[in-house]
This record gives structure tokens, sequence and C-alpha cells, in this order.
């Protein structure tokens, strides 16, 4: 998820963001998100990993939406939960 996010939002090649991005005002973002994410289990990913923590600007919505593409190929969801 990180990884599509940083293409969708033009970040600087790396593991993480240097700075975050807030889709909540922008849906066709999370389309583009969702493409990119898509893109790679047509592929054969055999899950879809989520960093959250490191995203702050992902909204709820926005991540839902990616859990429901995952189930849509029946792959499961990896979540890194940091201070939780």
């Amino acid at each position: 998820h990180i990884q599509a996010r940083m293409k969708v939002f033009n970040h600087p090649p790396g593991f993480l963001p240097h700075s975050d991005s807030s889709a909540a005002l922008q849906p066709d973002r999370i389309d583009e998100i969702k493409k990119e994410i898509e893109y790679g289990l047509r592929r054969g990913a055999m899950a879809v990993g989520f960093g959250i923590h490191y995203v702050p600007g992902a909204t709820r919505w926005e991540i839902v939406e990616c859990f429901r593409l995952a189930k849509k190929y029946d792959v499961c969801c990896h979540v890194h939960m940091r201070h939780f």
C-alpha cells in the first residue's frame, strides 16, 4: 500500500515517504492507489501489506477500500502496527 501510494502522489523513490499526502478529499486518488495494488495482485502478489502508521494522510475509507480489494482477490492483508 505504501509504495502504491508513493507512486500515485509522485514521492521520490525510497522505502517510506518523506512526507505524507492526504487522499481524503481526492477519491480519484484512492482509485489510482487501488489500481496500482490491483496490478500487483493480477501479477501474483500473495498479500497486501500496510504500514498505516507511516501514512497518516491515508483515510479510513482508503484503507477499507484497499482491504476490499484484497478480499476480491482472496488474499490476506499484513498490517504493521506500531505504538498501538
